[in-house]
């Protein structure tokens, strides 16, 4: 009589564990990879090639592109935490609110108090980084902050990507009212505007992501009391340091008819600025999350 042997009936099959959160860094990879993408096409077409659009259709697609960072983050961040057994929540109320607080004082508070672009231009280079910190950097990551920690913070934190994933959030609610606003006060070309999104992009997400580890830091680490307020610091001093850069593309003729000085360098740079950002972070949360997994085995 034949034997017949069925791997099916002497070892069943196992099912793989299914990891039930979304993966917070491969999302913001495949969103950056992309941004950085669109503005290099943007950029080639309108800078390389010299392209120029009609001036109605020139706004309408720069009025597209402002909502490409959003459009980025709903597909690769909003969208799959349904498609998890645990998904984040508040996501959107984080987004929706830091936009509002940007739009009603965030903006207002920089344009129409500090007025730093009649008098930060002209100062020296040191100078216009204290400058843009005090000013710029304190208000809006102080905004960001405040969102984070009264929205979500600690209930909604379960891991330290978490801080990551929300303060992702704030920063594309921040940065799209910022684009907003910028857009429609000089009406560049849709090249620079591409470039003008992509700064605002970058300097929101990279301080938010100190804000993040702070967060983070503060929630499982039980560092001193002022971890907080020096993480709030830094991501000033972040929006510090690269807002000068972009103040300078600010104060160049860029209109419709002109283009910024250098606008190929200037993208380089910004791309630069965000890969670095992104992987520090990455890299202290690794160093965390081990020092975490070393103090879990040495208690067991």
């Amino acid at each position: 009589m034949t034997q017949i042997f069925d791997n099916r009936i002497i070892a069943p099959p196992t099912e793989d564990e299914v990891y039930p959160y979304r993966r917070v860094w491969r999302s913001i990879t495949i969103q950056v990879c992309i941004m950085i993408l669109i503005s290099v096409v943007i950029m080639l077409i309108g800078e390389i090639f010299g392209i120029q659009l009609d001036r109605s259709i020139n706004l309408i697609v720069s009025g597209i592109l402002i909502f490409s960072p959003v459009i980025l983050w709903l597909l690769f961040s909003v969208f799959p935490e349904s498609r998890v057994l645990e998904p984040r929540k508040n996501l959107l109320t984080v987004a929706i609110i830091s936009g509002l607080a940007g739009s009603a004082i965030g903006i207002p508070l920089v344009e129409e108090f500090f007025q730093i672009d009649r008098w930060l231009p002209l100062e020296t280079a040191m100078q216009r980084i204290l400058g843009f910190t005090f000013t710029v950097g304190i208000v809006d990551c102080a905004l960001k902050f405040v969102i984070v920690r009264y929205i979500v913070f600690p209930q909604n934190i379960r891991m330290r990507t978490d801080t990551i994933a929300y303060c992702v959030a704030s920063s594309i609610g921040y940065s799209f009212v910022a684009n907003l606003y910028l857009i429609s006060e000089i009406q560049p070309t849709y090249s620079i505007a591409m470039l003008y999104i992509f700064s605002n992009y970058t300097i929101q997400l990279a301080s938010s992501m100190v804000i993040a580890y702070g967060l983070s830091e503060t929630y499982f680490n039980n560092p001193i009391p002022i971890m907080l307020p020096i993480s709030i610091g830094f991501a000033a001093l972040v929006v510090g340091i690269i807002s000068p850069f972009v103040s300078g593309l600010m104060n160049s003729p860029i209109t419709t008819s002109g283009n910024a000085d250098r606008p190929i360098a200037s993208l380089g740079f910004l791309i630069a600025v965000l890969i670095l950002s992104l992987g520090l972070t990455f890299f202290f949360y690794t160093v965390a999350q081990e020092r975490d997994q070393k103090i879990v085995a040495s208690n067991d």
